[in-house]
Parts: structure tokens; C-alpha cells; sequence
């Protein structure tokens, strides 16, 4: 089983609490009007702990650790395009909302790329990253342009939903932390020796 997935007796806390921590990071966002460097230090952990919330609760047992690491870095790593969008004062932008790279055209071409071979296949990873980092940005500020380059128009869920959705998972991730009680196999060994181990009874005693 995949480090990812050895439960804890107290393992199940653990998503709950994330999701009060998400709910406490955009408290604190929505509070005032934050410089950038201070939203992007509270915007970056929420993304974090979002994408590490869906893949407690939707991820297979045994994924590989390899595409754990790959998704979680990329569902944050990929606000680095909020760097030429700012040098270009806005330029980089669909309309004027989130970069061109906001959308699903990037997930699919990471998909294609890690399709390619094993060499690339951590692209897969980023590409599950992509899509759960768009799990919070779709709900939040100016939404996303998802369907770009065929459509310049900016899709924007409510905030509520995405709260929904944080909740939903933070349940479903606690039920699979849950403690399990593993049932221990009787050896075979020990079965045959107690079969051949010989029955007595009352009968078969020689008279005293």
C-alpha cells in the first residue's frame, strides 16, 4: 500500500481539519484588499491543501507516490504564469481575468506530453494537478478562461459550490482514513498440525 494511504488511529481528523483551514484562509483573503506577495502566501496553501483533499478522497489506494508528488506540485506551481501576466501589466491575461494557461488546453497538452512515453509520464501527474488547482480558481476571483482558445469568456462558479465541494471531499477523505481492523490468515502449518495431532476419547482407553 502506498505511503499515501497507511491510515492512523487519528488519520481521519486530519481532512476536517484541512477543510476548516481553507475555509479560515479565505476568511482572512476576503477580510481586506491584501498585497500580492501576502495573497499569494495564503492563496498557495489553500490550492495545496484543495488538491490534497481531493486526491485523500477520489485517489485509488494504489496510486504511485511519483504522481501524488507530481500532482500536488503542480496544483500550486502553476501561479507561476501570474509572473509574465503581472510583468505585462495585464497583458498575458483572456479578457483581462486569469492567463491563457488557466484553461483546459494546458491540462490536455500535459495529457499528450505524458502519453508520449515513461520518460514523460510525470506530465500526467501535472496534468491532475492542472485541473485540481482550477477545482478553487473557478469559484474565486475573476474565474477562468477554461474553454480557451475556443472561447475568451471567463467561467466563474459560485463560491458557495466550491465551499460544497471542499466539504464533500473532507468527508469522503475522513471515511478512508477511518482506522481498519485487518483480519490475521491462519497459517496452514499450524492447521495441519492440529488435524494430524491425534483425537482420544473415553472409548479407545485401555480398561485401569
Amino acid at each position: 500500500m502506498p505511503r499515501m494511504f497507511r491510515t492512523r488511529p487519528c488519520a481521519w481528523l486530519l481532512p476536517p481539519v484541512v477543510a476548516v483551514a481553507i475555509a479560515l484562509i479565505d476568511v482572512v483573503l476576503r477580510s481586506r484588499l491584501w498585497p500580492l506577495p501576502v495573497v499569494g502566501l495564503l492563496d498557495g496553501p489553500a490550492h495545496l491543501a484543495t488538491a490534497w483533499l481531493a486526491l485523500r478522497a477520489l485517489a485509488p489506494r494504489s496510486t504511485p507516490p511519483w504522481l501524488w508528488a507530481t500532482a500536488l506540485a503542480a496544483s500550486v506551481v502553476i501561479d507561476v504564469d501570474h509572473v509574465p501576466m503581472y510583468l505585462s501589466d495585464g497583458g498575458f491575461t483572456v479578457n483581462g481575468g486569469r492567463p491563457p494557461t488557466h484553461s483546459l488546453a494546458l491540462a490536455v497538452l500535459l495529457v499528450a506530453i505524458g502519453l508520449a512515453g515513461r520518460a514523460t509520464r510525470w506530465a500526467l501527474g501535472a496534468a491532475i494537478g492542472v485541473l485540481l488547482h482550477f477545482v478553487r480558481d473557478v469559484a474565486t476571483g475573476p474565474g477562468l478562461p477554461l474553454l480557451w482558445p475556443a472561447s475568451h469568456t471567463a467561467i466563474l462558479a459560485p463560491y458557495q459550490a466550491y465551499l460544497i465541494a471542499v466539504a464533500v471531499l473532507a468527508l469522503v477523505a475522513a471515511y478512508r482514513s477511518r482506522p481498519r481492523t485487518e483480519m490475521q490468515p491462519v497459517q496452514a502449518s499450524s492447521l495441519q498440525t492440529s488435524e494430524s495431532r491425534p483425537q482420544t476419547s473415553d472409548q479407545g482407553r485401555p480398561p485401569p
